[in-house]
């Protein structure tokens, strides 16, 4: 369950690739650039170099950065994998060698050529994320870093994750609270809320910045979803008590939900249209929320074609599927109406029947309670 969850839509980041196969393998590559440039990478001598006699430390020094990528994929797509592996060592060795001459600019170049493909090499993306941090680009650094952790599966290393994490976000927030507009502030933990949503000092923090801004309705939402929590429960209802003038008590503002524990993961139920029950599994990585097709026939569900396909990623590769729209989603008490869903058939454990995305989280301030297995949603502000 995990694995085929942890491979959704952390790529939707990185455009696909286009190749035009002329003579000399040349290759072009468009999508979002590390280095802050317009995306496009320079193909000159990059494609019409000759192969024959080149070997992967002279392509990386003449920069030859799409065509050692290739020979990376052709080695994979041959199962020669020792013969793979070395050369992603090499690359990713270069990339650091790079960094310390303080050839940024090559760095993520030949890193997002990587990554285009490799998109859950938890190695490369820490490395770009550093990259990032280097030029003071904290929001691409903490993202990236988030999307290296959706792939990451010993507790170890997702400690060592966990605290880079905060420490970047600690770091920028120091950096924004200098500042006299106190809004990017506001959109960093808006942001972070939902990159993470079960941790709670987030909420604290982002309630201190709307009060500073006196949004108190606000303020009071997002104390609310965190009022209980055993790390920042004590020090929310003291914020609520004083943001009241008496002292805290349960209004209820918060829809609770509750919570199936899967392994790592939460499964919820939710209603379409009001009658047909679906179980997903939440997933804050998905920007799209992605149900079976054959899980909505069995339902009964009506849905609507949208005559419009997606890209997904998923564990096994790219798959191609067609994005539909349901009259209304709803979680407890919540409904988003219409919703734009992924029809994917997927191999799930027993009962599942897809996964929770964020184009229906973000309507919501929500939380993931652990401590009492709930998803806690208000409204946003």
């Amino acid at each position: 369950m995990i694995g085929w969850a942890l491979g959704w839509f952390t790529h939707q980041h990185w455009q696909e690739l286009s190749d035009a196969t002329t003579a000399g393998n040349r290759v072009s590559v468009t999508r979002p650039s590390a280095d802050g440039t317009d995306g496009t990478t320079p193909v000159s001598n990059t494609g019409d170099m000759p192969r024959t006699g080149w070997n992967a430390d002279a392509m990386l020094a003449q920069r030859h950065y799409p065509a050692i990528v290739q020979d990376y994929l052709a080695h994979l797509s041959a199962g020669e994998e020792e013969k793979a592996n070395r050369l992603r060592n090499l690359i990713l060795q270069h990339v650091r060698e790079l960094q310390q001459r303080g050839q940024g600019h090559d760095a993520s170049r030949l890193l997002t050529h990587y990554i285009e493909y490799e998109y859950r090499d938890v190695e490369a993306l820490t490395l770009l994320s550093e990259l990032y941090a280097t030029r003071k680009d904290y929001l691409n650094a903490i993202r990236t870093l988030y999307d290296a952790r959706a792939h990451v599966y010993r507790p170890e290393d997702l400690t060592r994750l966990d605290t880079r994490i905060h420490g970047l976000v600690s770091e920028y927030a120091g950096v924004l609270s200098t500042y006299e507009d106190k809004r990017p502030l506001l959109d960093l933990y808006r942001q972070v809320t939902q990159l993470e949503p079960d941790y709670s000092p987030y909420f604290v923090s982002l309630a201190r910045i709307q009060l500073e801004l006196d949004n108190m309705e606000a303020a009071r939402q997002s104390l609310n979803l965190v009022a209980y929590d055993p790390m920042v429960g004590e020090e929310a209802r003291n914020l609520l008590s004083r943001l009241d003038g008496k002292a805290y008590s349960d209004n209820g503002e918060a829809t609770v939900i509750p919570l199936i524990p899967a392994g790592d993961h939460y499964l919820v139920d939710a209603w379409i249209d009001g009658q047909a029950r679906v179980r997903l599994m939440i997933d804050t990585g998905a920007s799209l929320t992605v149900i079976k097709p054959s899980s909505l026939l069995n339902a009964g569900v009506t849905y609507r074609e949208t005559d419009h396909d997606s890209r997904f990623i998923t564990v096994n590769g790219a798959v191609q599927a067609p994005v539909l729209q349901l009259n209304e989603l709803t979680l407890g008490n919540q409904s988003v109406r219409p919703i734009k869903v992924g029809g994917i058939e997927m191999t799930t454990a027993p009962g599942v029947d897809g996964l929770l995305g964020m184009n229906y989280l973000k309507h919501f301030r929500f939380f993931i309670d652990q401590t009492e297995n709930v998803l806690r949603l208000s409204e946003t502000e």
